[in-house]
């Protein structure tokens, strides 16, 4: 191991698509290494996603509560979805915030963006910071089932903190917020 070069990048000299589903795909991709021989990379591809932290204007953060199936659990979560082909990442923050919260930003102010998983996801997340909401109901996805909970930033930030909050953008996005906020 060096600490004075980049490491080298890998060539993939074969790519097998293994699974094409409704919002993820999997490749398995063999790759040459720079010392010589090869290696196998299991790659999801997923769409960009868009992940919202909705503020009142008396400091309110509007948080969502679902069951996720792969954790087994109710995650307290941001609201964040897909950005869907052809939409840019604004657009849909706005579509995301109304189906999950019933809400519409005046003002969305992007807080960063992130890779979730980086060593087998392409999924790339934009977080906002969504200010000025106003009720604007969309229908929610008839597969979803949320329950809104709002709290203060600074419990938000606790419970990430104390792992209360495990979701990994939720995190992010909550801390991103903090720091620009508090």
């Amino acid at each position: 191991m060096s600490e004075d070069r980049e490491p080298a990048a890998e060539r993939v000299i074969e790519s097998v698509r293994r699974f094409e589903g409704r919002i993820c795909a999997l490749r398995v991709d063999t790759v040459e290494l720079e010392g010589g021989g090869t290696a196998t990379r299991e790659i999801v591809e997923h769409d960009p996603v868009v992940a919202m932290v909705p503020m009142e204007a008396d400091g309110t953060v509007v948080l969502i509560r679902q069951f996720r199936l792969a954790t087994g659990e109710v995650m307290l979560e941001i609201p964040a979805g897909i950005v869907e082909p052809g939409e840019d990442a604004e657009a849909a923050a706005q579509r995301e915030l109304r189906e999950e919260t019933g809400l519409r930003a005046e003002k969305l102010t992007p807080l960063g963006e992130f890779f979730a998983s980086p060593g087998f996801l392409t999924e790339l997340m934009t977080v906002f910071l969504a200010e000025g909401l106003e009720e604007a109901p969309l229908d929610a996805d008839e597969d979803e089932d949320i329950v809104v909970q709002r709290m203060t930033l600074e419990e938000a930030v606790r419970l990430a903190e104390g792992g209360e909050i495990r979701d990994a953008k939720s995190v992010a996005g909550v801390l991103l917020a903090a720091r620009r906020l508090l």
